[in-house]
């Protein structure tokens, strides 16, 4: 069962993630070394199917540059009807000007590390089951992270709930 919902939920993600565009991708979506130049940040969540699993908190994503030269935080946003609901995903659009990095496009290959951090004004917690980050520029995309069955609690009573995401 578990192998089935992991297929699903990367299923839904490469959709996401490859989705067709009709215009190319111009050559500014390109640092000089070729790295994709990051434009937009993609989060989706996935919670569990357990009691509790659920929050009304909104949490952090951080990104960091550089191995920590630059470190750039946003809160997730309140989406229309219910987020974290149980067993249920979620998505998330950042455009990179919301993190105010130092450079309006941000190279793939500069992003060293990504955090899903809680908000500790709240002590509500979320019981995330994977978590995938992607980048976009124009029509071209990049997965980022992809983090399946993490099965953990990310906790308003315990900031260093945070939680780790692997680079892929």
């Amino acid at each position: 069962m578990a192998l089935l919902s992991n297929l699903c939920s990367l299923l839904l993600v490469t959709a996401l993630v490859t989705q067709a565009f009709s215009a190319e991708c111009p050559e500014q979506c390109y640092d000089k070394a070729g790295n994709l130049c990051a434009r937009s940040v993609y989060l989706s969540i996935f919670t569990l199917n357990d009691d509790n699993a659920d929050s009304t908190a909104l949490p952090y994503l951080t990104i960091e540059l550089n191995g920590g030269t630059e470190i750039k935080t946003v809160r997730l946003y309140d989406l229309p009807g219910n987020q974290f609901e149980i067993a249920k995903g979620d998505l998330w659009e950042f455009e990179v000007d919301d993190f105010e990095f130092s450079e309006p496009c941000v190279s793939t290959a500069a992003i060293t590390h990504v955090t899903i951090k809680p908000d500790t004004s709240d002590g509500d917690g979320i019981y995330i089951k994977d978590v995938f980050t992607w980048v976009r520029s124009g029509a071209a995309s990049e997965m980022l992270t992809a983090d399946y069955d993490i099965n953990a609690w990310l906790d308003g009573d315990t900031p260093e709930s945070a939680i780790d995401l692997s680079k892929v």
